[in-house]
């Protein structure tokens, strides 16, 4: 029987026993190709601790944060942001909201100010 007649009877053609072992071989190269790509992968960018882990904060007074945070209070904070007007460069609003910045950090005894000085591209 020829091939066309093989198929036509309905039994599939088997391929040559040598295809079937190229394709293996292929698909076992394939394999090693990707399990040694992912092992230098691991080997060159494997993450380093840097420093201990820190227990999370757990105590600590949040009534600060919910007296600041409620819609009045945000709804103030901009609109005072607002009356400062333009804040381009040059206009009278920058001055004002470096000057409202620099205050309202002084105020805030718990945050000191520390200013930070200017750095250079070659980090002078």
């Amino acid at each position: 029987m020829t091939d066309s007649a093989t198929l036509q009877a309905g039994v599939k053609a088997q391929p040559p026993a040598r295809a079937l072992l190229v394709a293996w071989a292929v698909v076992a190269l394939l394999l090693a190709t990707c399990v040694g790509v992912a092992w230098s992968y691991v080997r060159v960018f494997a993450p380093e601790r840097r420093s201990a882990a820190r227990a999370p904060v757990s105590q600590f007074d949040a009534t600060t944060m919910r007296e600041r945070t409620t819609p009045a209070a945000v709804g103030a904070e901009q609109a005072g942001l607002l009356q400062l007007g333009s804040r381009y460069l040059g206009q009278p609003g920058t001055e004002a909201t470096a000057h409202r910045r620099s205050s309202s950090r002084r105020g805030a005894a718990s945050f000191p100010a520390a200013p930070a000085p200017p750095r250079t591209h070659n980090g002078q």
